[in-house]
């Protein structure tokens, strides 16, 4: 309800009671290959999952069931990437091969793909371990190196606008005209390291993390402020629709920070958080470290917990009342969560790459 004072004013909200429940769980195996699960899974517009494997990838329907399969002759650790509009999936491979599923491949570098590519303006772009930025059409016929950054990148791509933003490991951001395939801008963040991706919000700024959170301008890649955290950070951001960035570390910590870089509160002793959180339509943040944990996003309390099999580096995704992830036992969950879907991709940011086709795209 809503309640006024002559000087102030409040809404009160009740969040949902219950626990997060285990719906199925199973061990992947494909192309006799088995063995932790790095890449997230992702969904398409008919609701069906894709997640890679070290045999391939898997193809399942919103329940998990395997319902189609593209073996490969090495590990995919790249998360899939769906064009929604063609309603097709695109993956890559350890070996520097891109996949259109079911269409075809190609080998466009001799360098590992850990990044999920992204795709803009019907062409996909893809970023490899040495840090090329490779253009690519959909149909895999022709392909050409945009930029070569020479420095070594695992986190994934985001675009704005026409501008590409690639992190390195070595403390590096960089952003590509996609138009001119030319470098824009390159910032170094001394003593940092960058293993996730960004996410952005709806002014343009764009947030990454590696031992802080830092908020930059997307134009220049100058710094509006940065935020010291408890350990370093290897998962994306993400961002609420009244606007809490929450990020995890490899200490164990959430922290909920809010678009000005102060912190509205930590929640410690959740277990090593290598892998980005998700935001429920009704506002619940998701994190999984050995545990899944459903958080209350006003104080950072656990509402509910699931321990898990294994260890999460997947970063997991949320649709249909449930949740979808891997481990590094290899084997994949769907958990009854407590929330129906994500927010809304349109005012927030609120997963890995920003929503299930994992668009990354603002």
């Amino acid at each position: 309800g809503i309640t006024e004072g002559p000087v102030w004013n409040f809404t009160t909200m009740s969040l949902p009671s219950g626990s997060l429940s285990e719906e199925r769980k199973f061990q992947v195996s494909l192309n006799s290959a088995s063995g932790p699960i790095y890449s997230s899974p992702t969904m398409d517009r008919n609701g069906n999952l894709y997640l890679g494997t070290q045999g391939g990838l898997v193809k399942m329907d919103c329940n998990g069931n395997l319902i189609g399969s593209a073996p490969t002759a090495s590990p995919v650790w790249s998360s899939p990437v769906v064009d929604w509009t063609a309603n097709k999936v695109y993956f890559a491979d350890i070996n520097g091969n891109l996949f259109a599923f079911g269409n075809g491949s190609r080998q466009i570098t001799n360098n590992t793909i850990y990044s999920t590519p992204v795709i803009k303006d019907n062409n996909i772009y893809v970023v490899d371990l040495t840090g090329n930025v490779l253009r690519v059409t959909p149909d895999l016929n022709s392909s050409q190196t945009l930029v070569s950054l020479q420095r070594e990148v695992r986190s994934s791509p985001a675009v704005l606008g026409n501008k590409l933003f690639v992190a390195s490991v070595d403390g590096r951001v960089c952003a590509v005209d996609l138009a001119s395939g030319t470098k824009l801008w390159d910032k170094p963040f001394d003593g940092e390291k960058f293993y996730g991706g960004f996410a952005i919000d709806e002014n343009g700024n764009l947030y990454i993390a590696g031992k802080r959170l830092w908020c930059l301008k997307s134009s220049d890649g100058s710094v509006n402020w940065s935020y010291e955290l408890d350990g370093q950070a290897y998962a994306n951001p993400v961002i609420s629709s009244n606007g809490v960035i929450y990020i995890g570390d490899i200490s164990g910590t959430l922290h909920a920070v809010d678009l000005n870089g102060s912190r509205r509160w930590t929640k410690t002793g959740l277990g090593s958080i290598v892998s980005s959180a998700v935001i429920g339509d009704n506002g619940i943040v998701y994190v999984c470290s050995d545990w899944i944990f459903a958080i209350n996003p006003y104080d950072g309390s656990i509402i509910s917990s699931l321990e898990l099999q294994s260890f999460v580096e997947s970063n997991p995704i949320l649709h249909f009342g449930k949740i979808y992830v891997a481990d590094e036992a290899g084997y994949f969950y769907v958990i009854r969560a407590l929330s129906e879907t994500i927010e809304d991709p349109e005012t927030s940011w609120p997963m890995f790459q920003r929503d299930w086709y994992h668009t990354a795209t603002r």
